[in-house]
């Protein structure tokens, strides 16, 4: 396989034909000059040199054209793999297994939310009944926040929604910054 690029090609090519037009010019110059040494063989076959080298310089460029496809087919090829070597576990199959997983982690969010959110409600009445307002222990429950506080920390419902919501805020943060990550570094 030739190592020429398809530029080297065609001016190769483009070299033999100016030559061949050169020396047939001399020669009908010279003829034209009064030289009577100069044949008509040598004049036609100047001609026929000079199509031979046109001829030749129609195959090369058809040469170098097939070496730039062939150039730009290959470069395609590497550009091709390489993205789909990018995208290999990238599936539609790992993306809805990913999303699965994900619906999971937020349904198990939404039934720790909810578990609280009755476990606080549950324990207002009983916290606030007179009984436990008179104890020395610090527990307490609020009728009108619907909280329940014990030494100090304050136990109140949480939105299922609003902590989705921060979920799904928390991560698209993240993937933002990972993204900004890759692209600049």
């Amino acid at each position: 396989m030739s190592t020429e690029t398809p530029d080297q090609i065609t001016a190769v090519a483009e070299q033999e034909v100016a030559e061949a037009e050169q020396l047939l010019a001399a020669l009908e110059d010279r003829v034209r000059g009064g030289d009577e040494s100069v044949t008509a063989e040598q004049v036609e076959g100047a001609r026929g040199l000079r199509r031979f080298a046109q001829l030749r310089r129609e195959a090369a460029q058809w040469k170098a054209e097939a070496a730039r496809k062939a150039e730009a087919n290959a470069e395609t090829a590497r550009r091709r793999d390489a993205f789909l070597a990018s995208v290999a576990d990238c599936t539609p199959e790992a993306i809805q297994a990913a999303a699965k997983r994900a619906e999971e982690a937020l349904f198990d969010l939404l039934q720790l939310a909810d578990r609280r959110n009755l476990a606080i409600q549950a324990a207002v009445p009983q916290l606030a009944a007179h009984l436990c307002v008179d104890s020395d222990l610090a527990v307490s429950g609020s009728y009108e926040h619907g909280t329940v506080t014990v030494d100090g920390t304050v136990y109140a419902p949480i939105g299922g929604q609003s902590i989705v919501d921060r979920a799904m805020n928390g991560a698209a943060t993240r993937h933002m910054y990972a993204d900004q990550g890759r692209r600049t570094g």
